[in-house]
């Protein structure tokens, strides 16, 4: 799962990029770059394209925080425990965008994974309503 969401977030950055450009148009001139970062929770082998790898690494990582995990109640490692980092410019979109930037990364993400799913040779539908209400 994680080597599958690894390709995915390194597919749908070109895309991002290119429709938060078109969607931010000229509201943001300074602050266009767009990157998305996967967080994981553990440490990660340096190929991220090799499963095997992944998969070991996060059975150790795992058998490394049972008693953290036993002691808390709740798993610590896992996908589950992943997430990603959007970036505006220099800046995290969480807790430094504005509301209308955070509104556009929002709707770019929305035709990032559209055109993503079009490459697909998938004929998705792209249903938008009120998008900045």
């Amino acid at each position: 799962m994680i080597a599958a969401r690894l390709v995915v977030l390194d597919s749908l950055g070109a895309f991002l990029a290119d429709a938060y450009v078109k969607v931010a148009a000229e509201a943001s001139p300074d602050r266009r770059e767009i990157t998305a970062t996967y967080k994981p929770s553990l440490a990660l082998p340096d190929d991220l394209r090799d499963a095997a790898a992944i998969h070991d690494a996060l059975i150790d990582e795992i058998a490394r925080r049972r008693g953290d995990e036993i002691d808390r109640g709740l798993s610590l490692v896992g996908p589950h425990r992943d997430d990603v980092t959007l970036m505006i410019g220099s800046l995290p979109a969480k807790g430094y965008s504005s509301h209308g930037e955070s509104w556009s990364l929002a709707l770019a993400l929305r035709l990032a994974s559209f055109e993503l799913l079009r490459g697909d040779d998938a004929d998705p539908g792209l249903f938008l309503d009120c998008v900045f209400a």
